[in-house]
């Protein structure tokens, strides 16, 4: 009989700290939102002040992005690379801005579906200043405190470049 309770002891004990290691933090609706806007109002500032270790630092080590007219981005290095390139272009972003129309978490992940608008000014081009806007998904990991961080990101422009230069 002892033997019996101690094997049930130790499957409910290895069950229990099974369970254990998939604890999540679940947010509430309303906090969802207010933690998703937060985190779009920050990469929005750090975009407008070129503050590219800010941006670097919301993505998980082994991230994906997925950016619009270029190559995909494997990992955090990567996209510290590609930041450390776009630091060295005479572009200034003048308007930056992030808009959620859906989100949603699933377990350890939350999805950012959204649009984008911004404004820059670029020397090298005729009249100085491109604008565009689109839409985005952005799919960030509950961490172990409770904070999201970036694991996979895309994004693309709502404007065909072919109109734009008048071939259909």
């Amino acid at each position: 009989m002892l033997k019996k309770l101690v094997i049930i002891l130790l499957v409910v004990g290895f069950l229990w700290g099974c369970s254990q290691q998939n604890i999540v933090k679940q947010f509430s609706g309303e906090e969802l939102k207010s933690e998703i806007n937060s985190l779009n109002n920050t990469m929005a500032k750090a975009v407008m002040e070129g503050n590219y270790e800010l941006t670097t630092n919301m993505y998980k080590e082994d991230c994906i992005s997925l950016p619009s007219y270029q190559p995909m981005l494997r990992g955090k290095a990567a996209i510290i690379k590609q930041a450390e390139m776009e630091k060295q272009n005479a572009m200034k972003m003048e308007n930056f801005v992030l808009t959620s129309t859906d989100i949603w978490q699933n377990g350890n992940l939350v999805v950012d579906v959204g649009t984008y608008s911004f404004s820059m000014d670029m020397p090298q081009m005729p009249g100085g200043v491109f604008k565009d806007q689109g839409k985005y998904i952005t799919i960030y990991e509950v961490q172990a405190d409770g904070t999201l961080l970036i694991k996979a990101d895309t994004w693309n422009t709502d404007t065909n470049p072919w109109m734009q230069m008048g071939q259909n």
